[in-house]
């Protein structure tokens, strides 16, 4: 069994088994995911407008910011738009800058979160010390190889996390 005090088992999108369009970024999910799940982390893409949604390809559920704040040990969010032409974006920002966690990307090698976390991007494989998002995507994760490199890592962000959770005996 593995107990990996620091590492950051993070749930894509909030899914736990794999992708599904219709379950990620999901708030009953989300909420599920939080009770059941409490020391996995669920990554959720968000859009700051007017109000901010959840949504991955567009600005899909209104979600309270209230909601986010109170469950910001379990979230970490992806900002995927702001509507800089909104003054409620800019106040949206300020106010999950200075309570949840968060960061935004496009198709950086790297990005820093706001608490500090690096995350790499796939195409760059499993790289020490960072968060190794979707390994699935370029390894097995239930390979002996990816689980020897585990140890490297500061955490892994996966559809899988379930998964490989059983399949590395970690232990939180």
């Amino acid at each position: 069994m593995t107990n990996i005090s620091n590492f950051k088992l993070i749930a894509h999108r909030g899914l736990l088994r794999g992708p599904s369009k219709e379950k990620e970024n999901n708030l009953e999910l989300l909420k599920n995911n939080i009770i059941n799940y409490p020391f996995m982390i669920n990554e959720v893409d968000i859009w700051i407008d007017k109000k901010i949604y959840l949504g991955h390809e567009e600005s899909n559920h209104f979600i309270d910011p209230d909601f986010l704040i109170e469950n910001s040990k379990n979230l970490i969010l992806h900002i995927k738009h702001i509507n800089s032409n909104n003054v409620d974006s800019i106040k949206y920002l300020d106010l999950l800058h200075n309570n949840c966690h968060f960061y935004s990307h496009d198709t950086d090698d790297f990005t820093v979160t706001n608490r500090g976390w690096i995350w790499s991007h796939p195409r760059l494989g499993v790289v020490p010390n960072t968060i190794c998002v979707m390994p699935e995507t370029f390894i097995s994760i239930y390979s002996d190889e990816f689980s020897s490199k585990l140890k490297l890592l500061s955490g892994v962000c996966t559809d899988f996390p379930i998964k490989l959770m059983k399949k590395n005996n970690i232990n939180f």
